[in-house]
Order: C-alpha cells, then sequence, then structure tokens
C-alpha cells in the first residue's frame, strides 16, 4: 500500500503524463518503497502504450537513461 500511497499522490500532482515520465515516476516509486538506489542493470522495465504493443526496455543504456532524467528532476 506504500507504493500505492506514492503513486497516488505523484499522480494527483501530474495527472497527464507521457511514457517516459510515467517509467520514472515508477523507477522513483520503487527506488523511495524499497529505500535502495538502483543500477540500469537491476531492473527490467515494459510499457505498453494506449493502441500499442507491450515492449520491454531491454538495453541497460536506455533503462539508464530513465536513472539519469530522474536524478536530474529531483535537484
Amino acid at each position: 500500500t506504500e507504493a500505492t500511497n506514492w503513486l497516488e499522490k505523484r499522480i494527483a500532482a501530474e495527472p497527464e503524463t507521457d511514457d517516459d515520465a510515467t517509467v520514472q515516476m515508477a523507477i522513483m516509486c520503487l527506488q523511495h518503497v524499497l529505500s535502495s538506489d538502483f543500477k540500469g542493470s537491476d531492473l527490467e522495465v515494459g510499457v505498453i502504450s494506449e493502441g500499442q504493443r507491450f515492449k520491454t526496455l531491454g538495453e541497460v543504456s536506455c533503462i539508464s537513461c530513465y536513472f539519469f532524467f530522474s536524478f536530474q528532476k529531483c535537484f
């Protein structure tokens, strides 16, 4: 429930988010709830958008980009 509460607060603050912002928010939620920092190789991220097929962000560099942007957004 801690993750749900955290996400509900963030979604209330930013109800319209794109795919990138949603992935960043999910990673930040995991980091917050687990009180842990992740490396790109620690996660496998899957994304499904309206009208599109499920895809995974399998490349570590792609996930690392989300970490970089999430980090930059916090400061």
